[in-house]
């Protein structure tokens, strides 16, 4: 499953660099609406994922979807890092 979100998540992304790289190459508008199809679909795929992730690990958060795919489209890395710190006790064992 989690081979099939990052590939989505590659595919995705490659869309949208193809398009906008099209778009500068020919100015062709259809290009640009696109690419911006193509990032409003990744925001949504992974806000999907985020909502999954702070429902299964009791993330704090707000009630709408918005949120969560604002939040992992502008700074995935954050929304990541968050996981990881509710994942990982603070204190390390001591055997």
């Amino acid at each position: 499953m989690k081979l099939f979100q990052a590939m989505a998540y590659f595919i995705s992304l490659v869309a949208v660099l193809v398009s906008l790289i099209a778009f500068s190459v020919t100015k062709h508008h259809v290009y640009l609406y696109m690419g911006l199809g193509s990032v409003l679909l990744i925001a949504i795929y992974t806000g999907y994922f985020r909502r999954r992730i702070r429902k299964q690990f009791n993330i704090r958060g707000t009630d709408g979807s918005l949120d969560d795919c604002v939040l992992h489209l502008i700074c995935p890395c954050c929304a990541l890092c968050q996981v990881i710190y509710i994942r990982t006790p603070l204190e390390p064992k001591v055997h």
